[in-house]
């Protein structure tokens, strides 16, 4: 899985031990940084939960925007490299929200 995960994502390599260093990040801006490059990019300033999901999916729709005008066009590829993604943005979005929740928690002395 990492390697075909490796292969669609331009940018950086999203490997077993990146994604640790995502999850166990102990804020939002160390979990940012864990991310490949292009995603923590897309975004780059967000710190409230609810923006997360928007951002991503507007990246994720300009990069799929861009595969499918480059030549030569194979939908196959193009197809699974949506799946992937889809499937990557919600693992991401679920650190996410769980390293926020934690952080709200230890603000509110629960």
């Amino acid at each position: 899985p990492e390697a075909a995960v490796n292969y669609s994502l331009p940018g950086g390599n999203l490997d077993l031990r990146r994604i640790h260093d995502v999850a166990r990040a102990g804020e939002i801006s160390s979990a940012l940084a864990a991310l490949p490059r292009q995603m923590a990019r897309a975004l780059q300033g967000v710190t409230e939960i609810d923006r997360i999901p928007p951002r991503l999916e507007a990246w994720l729709i300009r990069l799929i925007g861009s595969a499918f005008r480059s030549i030569p066009f194979h939908l196959g590829v193009e197809a699974a490299f949506l799946i992937e993604k889809e499937l990557e943005l919600r693992s991401i979005i679920s650190l996410l929200q769980t390293l926020i929740r934690r952080e709200k928690e230890e603000a509110s002395g629960v």
